[in-house]
């Protein structure tokens, strides 16, 4: 046992020390083999750094020529340059000396320097200006506001659906009528209401707000100095009711400005008067043309058409309706009679509604129509009567309003088809104040 163990230990020891030399040897040869490797690698490199110099060197010399072609066409495009300002200096120079050698006449054109631009005001921003200081038309503005509100509309019309199933409103809609006709004040209770009763303010007020401004005009136009002071202050009083004193200068203030530069010459007072005859026809025309390009107007009547149907629709509305009437009453059944009538009335309120309802929406278009042309009727009036008024006294002023408001009524373009007479100049198109009745009022 002993013996064998030594044996043993002495195996062991010459198997680690024969392991170490080995191990050794192999580290030895691995560092000779990476010195090997480096010193190659090195002499690669240095292999490489002499075949790129030449390279480098040969860049660096043509990027210096390319510099200095670059530098020698920058300088080229320059002298280009300076010689083209040159040359078109000298040509201008040469042009003025040829044009001052031929001693030409120096010509232009005198252009009308037009304020309108600003100033400020029309008259249908003065109407509105005046109407909003009436706490009734404020009144009526909120309920068209409030009853053109979807919800407000949807309630419209249940209302009449139910009321047409079940009458419950007695006499009231012919009440309503009735004060509608006779033009009594009501309560605001409903969007046909509130609409009749806005333009009505606005619809009486814009006359006024005319006539002002055609007085103010026939006192600078006056030739007496204390008259026409006299008729300017009284246009500006009456103004001054209506929009208030500030917005009544600074009207005034325009229209002085605008008629001292106002330039008519004495032909256009040259015309023949008309005689009565003429003085009517005019008048029809005029009226007529006015209430043709009337947005409120043309906006009633193109409602108003589409309760126009035709025979064939009205025959077949008829059948319906009466049929589903027999039904009702001669169904014998509960259920079939609640039926039908539910149909009818729906029937009936998918073609605009129950016929008196439509009947009472009629009457209001037609009375909203009848102001409307009122304002019309005066405002031609005024304008054709200030027009012969001036052709009679030579009132420049009083004659270019009477134009710039008749030219509005009835279209600068009709102009002179309506007085049968060229108009005076262009102050139709262009007046001291924006005369024009774009706003309906609706």
């Amino acid at each position: 046992m002993t013996i064998r163990m030594k044996f043993l230990a002495s195996l062991s020891v010459s198997i680690a020390s024969s392991f170490l030399v080995c191990s050794t040897a192999f580290a030895e040869a691995q560092v000779e083999q990476s010195t090997a490797e480096q010193n190659k690698v090195e002499q690669t490199t240095v292999d490489q750094n002499t075949d790129e110099q030449p390279a480098s060197v040969a860049s660096n010399s043509s990027r210096k020529d390319k510099a200095k072609h670059n530098h020698k066409r920058k300088n080229a495009k320059e002298s280009a340059k300076e010689l083209e300002a040159i040359d078109a200096e000298a040509l201008e120079v040469k042009r003025i000396q040829s044009f001052q050698n031929k001693k030409q006449p120096l010509t232009g054109q005198l252009t009308y320097i037009d304020l309108t631009a600003g100033m400020g005001q029309g008259v249908s921003e003065l109407t509105f200006s005046a109407v909003r200081r009436q706490p009734k038309y404020q009144e009526a503005e909120r309920a068209v506001k409030h009853y053109r509100t979807k919800v407000q509309r949807s309630v419209r019309f249940a209302k009449d659906a139910i009321n047409y199933a079940i009458p419950y409103r007695g006499f009231s809609m012919s009440i309503e009528g009735s004060k509608v006709l006779l033009n009594k004040d009501q309560k605001l209770n409903n969007l046909c209401i509130a609409e009749l009763m806005k333009q009505k303010y606005i619809d009486e007020m814009h006359p006024q707000i005319t006539a002002s401004i055609m007085q103010i005009a026939t006192g600078l136009g006056d030739q007496n100095p204390e008259a026409s002071q006299r008729e300017v202050e009284k246009g500006v009083t009456a103004l001054e009711k209506l929009v208030g004193k500030e917005e009544a200068e600074s009207v005034k203030n325009e229209m002085v400005a605008w008629y001292q530069q106002l330039n008519i010459s004495d032909s256009a007072f040259q015309n023949e008067p008309w005689d009565v005859d003429t003085s009517y026809r005019i008048y029809q025309k005029a009226l007529d043309k006015s209430a043709d390009g009337d947005p409120l107007i043309y906006d009633i009547c193109k409602r108003v058409k589409k309760y126009i149907h035709c025979k064939l629709f009205n025959m077949t509305a008829g059948a319906v309706e009466s049929t589903l009437s027999g039904m009702t009453i001669l169904s014998g059944n509960p259920l079939a009679s609640l039926g039908a009538e539910a149909a009818n009335t729906a029937f009936v309120m998918s073609t605009g509604g129950p016929e008196e309802n439509k009947i009472l929406k009629e009457l209001y278009f037609g009375r909203r129509m009848e102001i409307r042309r009122k304002r019309l009727s005066d405002e031609v009036q005024l304008a054709l009567s200030n027009y012969e008024k001036s052709q009679l006294t030579h009132n420049r002023a009083q004659l270019a309003v009477s134009e710039i408001v008749l030219s509005q009524l009835v279209g600068p373009e009709a102009l002179a088809e309506v007085l049968e007479r060229d108009p005076v100049s262009d102050i139709a198109f262009t007046g001291p104040i924006e005369l024009a009745k774009a706003q309906s009022g609706k």
